[in-house]
């Protein structure tokens, strides 16, 4: 009997589409920017539209690459239990695991992309301000602080290129820092579109709002920093009791029960 049927060879074929869709599904698109005033967004129906461009991906060229990456997960991994296992319920678990395993992978991709924005929002900050305290126009300091105070790679830079290009197309203003919020669903970004909003609106200083957000995100990631420190001291004073104990236990216990050990049976004698 042949260890290779036609019905693996399909499945592997099958295993191996799924992970090309799904390398290709989270990889970051470098298309995000479109024209904002011709361009209509589709909505389908039961489908993650913004954890989708929150992961960075154009969530209206991605609609039929995730229903496929999905159920072929589900197939892949049923038939793969059913070969190896042969247990129904495992199956049917799997199944449901594979189901949702795009989503997970997509949550996680989420909150790398989250972290990625928080951890260059303060550097920005401070650069945006430089280039407002030039002249240089709203868009034009977006524009200038992606491009030069940031890496191509890093998410930021992607969406404030796609807000300057929203800004020169004509896009009112606040609706375009809104959605600059809700692209990314960074809390410290939409704290900066209502700093901005306001200085445009109320004719204010933004660099003096923008000041003040600095000095907060400093601030804050200040005391992230130091919560991440206590919690990695924490975590390794378990495994240092672990270690140092049993040679506590032998450098001090251990002589002081000989001697007491001692000591009863010389008292035995004596009685």
């Amino acid at each position: 009997m042949s260890l290779i049927t036609t019905v693996d060879v399909i499945f592997l074929a099958m295993l191996c589409f799924s992970l090309y869709l799904l390398v290709q599904m989270l990889k970051q698109d470098k298309g995000l920017i479109e024209d904002p005033l011709t361009h209509k967004e589709k909505h389908y129906f039961i489908y993650p539209h913004k954890l989708i461009r929150q992961c960075g991906v154009q969530p209206t060229q991605y609609w039929l690459w995730y229903w496929a990456v999905k159920w072929v997960s589900v197939v892949v991994i049923a038939f793969l239990l059913i070969e190896f296992v042969g247990n129904t319920i495992m199956s049917i678990s799997g199944s449901v695991v594979g189901f949702f395993l795009l989503d997970i992978a997509l949550l996680l991709k989420r909150s790398g992309r989250r972290n990625q924005i928080k951890l260059s929002l303060v550097f920005f900050t401070n650069l945006l301000i430089v280039f407002l305290k030039s002249g240089l126009s709203l868009s034009n300091a977006f524009h200038k602080a992606a491009q030069f105070g940031l890496n191509k790679d890093n998410p930021l830079a992607a969406e404030l290129e796609l807000i300057a290009y929203e800004l020169d197309a004509g896009r009112d203003r606040a609706e375009a820092f809104d959605k600059l919020s809700s692209r990314t669903g960074v809390e410290s970004l939409n704290k900066l579109a209502v700093i901005i909003k306001a200085g445009v609106n109320v004719g204010s200083p933004v660099s003096d709002g923008l000041q003040s957000l600095a000095d907060f995100l400093r601030l804050q990631q200040e005391q992230q920093l130091t919560s991440r420190i206590n919690r990695k001291a924490l975590e390794s004073t378990l495994p240092m009791a672990m270690v140092c104990f049993p040679m506590f236990f032998v450098l001090v216990f251990f002589p002081a029960g000989q001697q007491i050990s001692d000591i009863m049976s010389l008292l035995g004698e004596i009685l």
